[in-house]
């Protein structure tokens, strides 16, 4: 691809062409952060609250007030460092930098290497808005989140385009991705995009993620065109509508720390993508190499248990998964470099039919509080395949509204977080002609905190289907999308709220029925606090803390560092066996404790282990203990 720029004593545009596949990129732009002090050649820092700008609170109702001498250039990275302190009416401090009218840009490959922050209340991202803005102001000439992040929820970020009319009639579409082995704050990550004419896509670590193209805003304009000059945004804000704010638990100061800043021209790198979280056994998964030249040579290895079943020695293969995950590999040399992609792969736990929230032939889980679209019972217009019962229901989407839902309230969940750690699962048959893709959304929530005016608040949990079939039925699994309040007691949900096609304006008709609850096997491994299975023994990880009259066990700090303790309250002499495992399954530390009639404190190392997320499991006692443990 061919570079057009032009260069004049304060503005640097660069307008890249057309990808030519398979030549390597060319770096048009960078910073690495290698002198003593913030480069303000490329950089320009905002400062204040936003009033200035006429978006008081930076148009998010963030608490802080940005500042300079809060970007810190040393030791070869940028440091933006969130303080505790009052400036003018904010109690926060932090730093916001951009490259408006230093170098604005016109599609390209745009990364960075960064290390998120961890605590409540922090909101990092990375991104792009419009210099030039052709097709009007925010949101109209467009906004690309390549990385955004909150603080409370480390091991996950967000990639987004904003577009669409004037504000309240702004849209946005958008993903996330997980990490399900470690968290963002732990070590550097590289978060990218690369922008051409008709297409965005997402990457983390060379993973990509998700893609959006010009069709996927229709009837809305894509303003990110040629027309468009974009300039890059560093920040890391504090509150706000998206994180809240700090509580007790938040430290300051803390740092969202900037290894490099890059931009290249079309002439992109390959990329490895798949799906990181798979069913039980699930058979037929694709993983491929995306974007390398014809002559490149490809390696691959899998974690044990899974294997290839075709593709070998190819640019994809398809994969059969066992009972446990791990990192799909692949060593790729092409042209213009030799380089390992890599995407590690979460398998879930064999789920089983617990109970049904509804299905039109039972006495129903769930009671109806508020509809915008028309809800109505109906005879099966396709009584075959997976669905052949006589009634379900008929939803016909209303198009007028943004957000249509179907409100009901339960007394079926006791424990949201069962849903959240992956323990439980919903599903739900679907017959619809609305397009591929078309996504489903359920909603758990805490009615007496949550309402239409105060989103995120009250909202414990969300949970994400899509549409993959037209004409018929087909049953949808809903996987976990996030917690846009975790400060919610998993114990308080008590309302369902059920999203067709949200964040659009469509008026498909749904027709549904059998919404379950599944619980997992005990006998299968999967994530979060599922089970875990090495070799042949199976280990239940439900999270669930001892606390009876026998026996208890509390397990701090958590988050620990290089040490862990254990305090243990018996009323009887005898032994603990512990067993630490980590999020493949596997048992890392296994532990012996003798225990006295009392209370017994003990204090176990944690310097052998990476930072990431384990489950602590008593395996002697038959107490039904596990504890989620992050080691950072």
């Amino acid at each position: 691809m061919k570079n057009v720029f032009s260069i004049s004593t304060l503005l640097l545009s660069f307008t890249l062409s057309t990808v030519s596949f398979g030549q390597c990129p060319t770096l048009v732009w960078s910073d690495e952060f290698d002198g003593s002090s913030l480069d303000l050649t490329k950089w320009e820092p905002q400062i204040g609250d936003g009033c200035a700008e006429g978006i008081c609170g930076w148009g998010n109702n963030e608490l802080q007030y940005y500042k300079a001498e809060n970007a810190i250039v040393s030791n070869g990275t940028l440091k933006i460092v969130a303080k505790k302190e009052r400036v003018r009416n904010k109690a926060y401090t932090s730093a916001r930098l951009r490259t408006k009218n230093l170098a604005n840009f016109t599609f390209g490959r745009f990364e960075a290497r960064i290390k998120l922050v961890n605590g409540q209340g922090f909101w990092p991202a990375f991104w792009m808005l419009s210099a030039n803005e052709p097709y009007g102001g925010w949101p109209e000439s467009g906004e690309i989140d390549i990385m955004e992040g909150l603080g409370q929820h480390v091991n996950e970020v967000f990639g987004t385009i904003h577009y669409g009319d004037p504000y309240p009639a702004n849209q946005f579409q958008g993903t996330d991705f997980k990490l399900y082995d470690n968290t963002f704050d732990q070590e550097f990550h590289v978060f990218a995009v690369e922008w051409e004419q008709n297409v965005i896509r997402w990457y983390v670590d060379d993973v990509l993620y998700q893609t959006k193209t010009s069709s996927d805003v229709s009837p809305y304009n894509w303003p990110f065109d040629a027309n468009n000059q974009m300039y890059l945004l560093l920040n890391l804000a504090v509150g706000g509508n998206l994180p809240g704010s700090p509580d007790g638990s938040t430290s300051f100061p803390s740092q969202m720390e900037i290894d490099y800043v890059r931009v290249y021209d079309g002439g992109f790198n390959p990329s490895i993508s798949g799906d990181r979280l798979v069913p039980y056994q699930a058979s037929g998964e694709i993983y491929s190499i995306n974007n390398a030249p014809q002559g490149s040579s490809y390696a691959w290895s899998l974690p044990v248990g899974a294997s290839i079943t075709s593709g070998t020695g190819s640019s994809s293969i398809t994969v059969d998964w066992g009972d446990t995950g791990g990192d799909v590999i692949c060593n790729v040399s092409t042209n213009c470099t030799t380089k390992q992609y890599k995407i590690n792969v979460k398998v879930e736990p064999d789920f089983t039919y617990d109970f049904s929230f509804e299905n039109f032939d039972q006495a129903a889980n769930i009671n109806i509080n508020e509809v915008t679209g028309s809800l109505t019972e109906v005879n099966n217009p396709d009584p075959s395949g997976i669905n052949t019962s006589v009634l379900n229901a008929q939803y016909i989407r209303n198009n007028q509204e943004q957000f249509d839902i179907i409100s009901y309230s339960t007394t079926a969940i006791d424990n949201a977080s069962l849903y959240s750690e992956g323990m439980n699962k919903f599903y739900m048959d679907i017959l619809t002609e609305a397009p591929i893709g078309t996504e489903i959304i359920i909603q758990l929530e805490n009615s007496s905190v949550a309402s239409p005016s105060n989103y995120p608040a009250g909202r414990h949990s969300r949970y994400i289907g899509k549409v993959t079939q037209n004409g018929s039925w087909e049953r949808i699994a809903f996987d976990f999308l996030d917690q846009p309040d975790a400060s919610t007691d998993p114990s308080t949900v008590d309302q369902i709220i059920v999203l067709f096609a949200p964040n659009t304006l469509t008026g498909d008709t749904y027709y549904w029925d059998n919404f379950d609850g599944y619980k997992a096997d005990n006998g299968s491994m999967g994530i979060g606090s599922s089970d875990g299975r090495v070799g042949n023994s199976s280990r239940t990880l439900e999270e669930s803390p001892i606390d009876n009259k026998d026996f208890s066990i509390a397990v701090f700090p958590n988050p620990a560092n290089d040490y862990l303790k254990l305090n243990i309250d018996s009323e009887y002499e005898g032994i603990i066996n512990l067993e630490i495992i980590n999020f493949n399954g596997q048992v890392v530390k296994a532990l012996t404790l003798k225990t006295s009639a009392g209370y017994s404190q003990y204090e176990i190392s944690l310097d052998k282990l990476p930072a990431g997320i384990y489950y602590i499991k008593e395996t002697s006692m038959n107490q039904n203990f596990s504890q989620k443990l992050i080691k950072n």
